[in-house]
């Protein structure tokens, strides 16, 4: 049986190419970039003959439920913390997350030149149902100096094995990582929320965004 593997904003450095869990043929990976017609997309960065890629957006994703053993984002979940639509966009995403894990799945979040430290990545996967398996950032050494066994570079290396980017002197703070799991027993009701789809464009007022009604899954509280 295959590990399915989801990375959402793959960008430059799809994580195929690093990881210690890629290392097995069985592990299958996709990858889901932003169109090219949004500023942040980083489509273009990437081979895409090297994968399965896949052009949405994490709050709509065109997957079935329980497709997935693990879902990453690396230095995706903080970028978009300013338009009042992406925020919505990648909450909304995490129950998403939730919906297309297995059962045990896990939704791995590894903030490195992004402006999100570790305890906000804790509430907002908690909020969704997700326990919380492991939250740790980078220690104090260079990188070079950070022996594998160190927690954090344990945790990231399954999926990540390069230097985190914007590792100690940047202004975003210490490199971070979260790993979140989908209780087994989760149950999940349908509900009708509203989704400003057009998310990818700039726009003067909230007056001017398109805004939806469409069905999502979430955990039952």
């Amino acid at each position: 049986m295959s590990t399915e593997v989801l990375e959402i904003g793959y960008g430059s450095k799809p994580a195929f190419k690093e990881g210690t869990l890629f290392r097995d043929d069985s592990v299958n990976y996709i990858g889901l970039e932003l169109p090219t017609s949004f500023d942040g997309s980083f489509v273009w960065a990437s081979d895409p003959r090297d994968f399965t890629h896949v052009t949405g957006s994490m709050d709509m994703m065109p997957f079935r439920d329980e497709a997935f053993d693990y879902v990453l984002m690396r230095s995706v979940f903080g970028q978009f913390n300013s338009q009042p639509s992406i925020v919505s966009a990648v909450r909304t995403g995490i129950y998403e997350c939730m919906r297309i894990l297995k059962p045990n799945g896990k939704m791995v979040v590894s903030e490195e030149n992004t402006p999100r430290d570790a305890e906000y990545i804790e509430r907002e996967l908690k909020s969704a149902g997700f326990v919380i398996e492991a939250s740790q950032y980078m220690s104090e050494k260079s990188w070079d100096e950070t022996p594998e066994d160190d927690e954090y570079r344990a945790t990231r290396s399954l999926f990540y094995t390069a230097k985190p980017e914007g590792a100690h002197g940047s202004y975003f703070g210490t490199p971070n990582i979260v790993v979140g799991v989908k209780p087994e027993d989760i149950e999940f009701e349908t509900r009708m929320r509203d989704v400003m789809s057009n998310f990818y464009e700039e726009r003067d007022s909230m007056e001017d965004w398109h805004v939806r009604k469409l069905p999502f899954k979430i955990p039952k509280r």
